[in-house]
């Protein structure tokens, strides 16, 4: 009984040994945790900006509804008088 707890006595010491050279990491990592959520946060953000469309995506799709509306917009200027001449209808 004596032996078993000497051998007891020993693998505590080194259980705290083990304890003590452990605790210094486990904060070092606690003190990490907030840093890594937000770098985890900001990837996140980052792949939602990369789907989004650049600024010549905007650009041509800016120039594309110029180029429907601007014959759209001088069709409806020119073609009712021409309508309305040929109808003989007086606006």
């Amino acid at each position: 009984m004596e032996a078993r707890v000497e051998r007891l006595g020993r693998d505590m010491i080194e259980v705290k040994a083990t304890l003590a050279r452990l605790e210094p990491m486990i904060v070092s990592i606690y003190a990490q945790i907030p840093y890594l959520a937000i770098t985890a946060e900001l990837e996140a953000v980052r792949g939602e900006l990369a789907r989004k469309p650049g600024y010549g995506a905007m650009w041509s799709m800016g120039i594309a509804l110029f180029a429907l509306t601007a014959p759209a917009m001088s069709a409806g200027a020119i073609y009712p008088p021409l309508v309305y001449k040929a109808w003989h209808i007086t606006p």
